[in-house]
Formats: structure tokens, sequence, C-alpha cells
């Protein structure tokens, strides 16, 4: 799966683990800006490792507070 920003792998910023999507929904969700994304190695938001790139929905009050 390479990212949508870089075109580089995804690979999750926290655990380096490339991201292949589960199933189909999940890699629909990719394209989807308020579908929030996990890695599925260490449950963290998944973050492009390259770019850093967010793979959530953006201003995620849960990780974003101020």
């Amino acid at each position: 799966m390479r990212c949508s920003f870089c075109d580089r792998p995804l690979e999750c910023a926290l655990c380096r683990k490339v991201y292949e999507p589960p199933d189909e929904a999940a890699y629909h969700a990719l394209s989807d800006p308020e579908a929030a994304i996990d890695c599925p190695e260490c449950e963290a938001s998944l973050v492009c490792y390259w770019c850093q790139t967010p793979y959530s929905k953006l201003g995620d009050e849960e990780e974003g507070e101020n």
C-alpha cells in the first residue's frame, strides 16, 4: 500500500509497520477524510512515517486537544 500523499510505502509513523487494509471497506476508508484509521499492529492513529500525513479525521478532538 502506498501513501496517497507522498507515494512511498504507507508505514505507521509509530511502529513502522507497512499498512495493509484488512478488507475492502478499510481500503475505501483511506480516501474518506472523516474516517479514523488505526494501525492494526500498534493501534495508534495511522500517520504516514515519510510525510507525517494523518489518516484520521482532521481536527480529531481525542488526540488534538489544545
